[in-house]
């Protein structure tokens, strides 16, 4: 699914299973490749070549900021009509303010670039082609990247592959037919009647009946521990010696999801742990999220705290140490990561919410 909006082009690809669950293939991509790439284009390179200037540009912006938006907005509006075999300029009437305001060099500027057309700002053909080149081969690149990644995991009883163009800068006619001439022979492509709307709809399904899919796991998730102190291997800085004289390590990274993971929506991952010393009568878990699959440290470059839960052991000081344990859950199926740690013995539970984590 390639969704195209105003600020980004991102890609995520799915498969059904047998239980007709969508579950994602891979990792997702994207970048800054949506619709106001070509509109920054548009004012910092056509409308610069128009006025001249770089001064005159910066004193619209400052003085009639409306009027340049709207002139903005115009070009917005026309570029997504504007097909790849069309020959017709596209004709931008200057709003009034801008109209008054630029001088007799300015529009003979004008005239003499736009054939003596110098109520409006006219963009040729060719020159709407260009503006759209800012985008669209970034765009083919990743899309031939999230396909070689599908073909490359395909098995014998997978289908051909389909590509679902939505957001608001997928109603293009010029991203439209670049998308299929790019893909002719190695996948269909699919363009719903309201490609705007139908982010809209997807999320609104998806959460009315979130068991349907399955992701991968943007980054690895873990806490920190502090397991047995590995001679040569880890750092003289991170030795600890506990009160019985066994040697341990400090911020060791433990890990309960790596990243790429696939992670159903009712999934909770788990692993137990045991305190260190026999005074402890609270444990605390630090949670870490890392961008690296596999990080020995949660000061690893690419981690980063994310909180923490506590639970209190009182009830269970009177058991043996190894009989303490506490299980970490974290749960990834909905917007935000859960985590609850529960003391096997007792019962007693503590948990935290991380946050509205974006990329998980």
């Amino acid at each position: 699914m390639l969704d195209c909006g105003g600020g980004t082009g991102d890609l995520t690809a799915y498969e059904t299973d047998t239980e007709g669950r969508m579950v994602e293939i891979g990792l997702p991509l994207g970048g800054p490749h949506g619709a106001e790439e070509i509109n920054r284009a548009f004012r910092d390179e056509h409308l610069l070549d128009r006025f001249g200037k770089l001064e005159i540009l910066q004193d619209l912006a400052a003085d009639h900021p409306e009027a340049l938006l709207d002139l903005t907005e115009a070009f917005e509006r026309a570029k997504l009509h504007f097909g790849p075999h069309e020959t017709d300029p596209i004709y931008l009437t200057l709003p009034t303010a801008i109209d008054r305001r630029i001088g007799a060099t300015v529009r003979k500027r004008l005239a003499r670039k736009q054939n003596g057309v110098t109520d409006a700002i006219v963009v040729t053909a060719d020159e709407a082609r260009r503006l759209f080149d800012n985008v669209l081969p970034d765009i083919l690149d990743l899309i031939g990247e999230q396909l070689k990644e599908v073909e490359n995991t395909a098995t014998a009883t997978s289908r051909a592959p389909v590509v679902l163009l939505v957001g608001g800068f997928s109603a293009s006619s010029m991203l439209q037919h670049a998308v299929k001439e790019h893909l002719l022979g190695r996948a269909d492509v699919l363009v719903p009647p309201d490609p705007g709307a139908a982010v809209l709809y997807g999320a609104a399904h998806s959460a009315y009946e979130p068991h349907t899919w399955a992701r991968r796991s943007r980054l690895t998730y873990g806490t920190c521990y502090c397991p047995e102190f590995e001679e040569g291997v880890d750092p003289e800085e991170y030795r600890f010696t506990l009160s019985t004289g066994e040697v341990h390590c400090k911020a060791r990274f433990s890990k309960l999801v790596t990243r790429g993971d696939l992670v159903n929506t009712d999934d909770e991952a788990h692993l137990p742990y045991v305190p260190l010393e026999g005074t402890t009568r609270k444990l605390t878990f630090s949670l870490f999220s890392s961008t690296e699959p596999d990080p020995r440290y949660v000061t690893d470059p690419g981690c980063e705290y994310l909180g923490k839960v506590t639970v209190d052991l009182k009830k269970v000081m009177a058991f043996a140490l190894e009989d303490r344990g506490v299980t970490l859950y974290m749960r990834f199926g909905e917007t935000e990561i859960k985590a609850r740690a529960v003391v096997r013995q007792s019962g007693e539970e503590a948990a935290a919410s991380l946050g509205f984590l974006t990329n998980y």
